[in-house]
C-alpha cells in the first residue's frame, strides 16, 4: 500500500528546497533567506500558510474559514471542482489540521 504521508513529506520538502538552489536554505517573498530546518520552527498558522502554497503549486486551492461561527473546510482540484467539504469545526485550527489530512490523503491518491 502506498505511503501518502511519505510521499507527500517527501515531495513537499524538495518543494522547500526548490526555492533556493542551496539545498540548506529556502527563500520567502520577503526576500529572506532561512535554513529549511527553520519551517518546523514556525508557529502552526504560518506552517498552515507554508502548506497551502505547496498544495497550489501541485494543483489543489484548500481553504479553512469562519461562517457564521463554525470552521469549515473546502478543497478544490485545479479544475475549480469541489472534491471535498465539511463544515463541523469548533476551530481554526482543527479545520486546518482536517484539512490537511485530507489534502494528503487526496494528494497520494493522484
Amino acid at each position: 500500500m502506498k505511503d501518502f504521508k511519505k510521499d507527500f513529506k517527501k515531495d513537499f520538502e524538495k518543494w522547500l528546497l526548490d526555492f533556493e538552489p542551496n539545498e540548506n536554505v529556502i527563500k520567502v517573498d520577503d526576500g529572506v533567506t532561512y535554513p529549511s530546518w527553520i519551517f518546523h520552527e514556525l508557529p502552526k498558522s504560518m506552517q498552515w500558510g507554508v502548506y497551502v502554497d505547496f498544495l497550489d503549486s501541485v494543483g489543489y486551492d484548500v481553504q479553512a474559514y469562519c461562517y457564521h461561527g463554525k470552521y469549515s473546510i473546502h478543497i478544490y482540484d485545479k479544475d475549480d471542482t469541489m472534491i471535498f467539504d465539511q463544515d463541523v469545526f469548533e476551530t481554526r485550527q482543527e479545520a486546518r489540521e482536517k484539512a490537511l489530512k485530507k489534502a494528503i490523503e487526496i494528494y497520494g491518491n493522484t
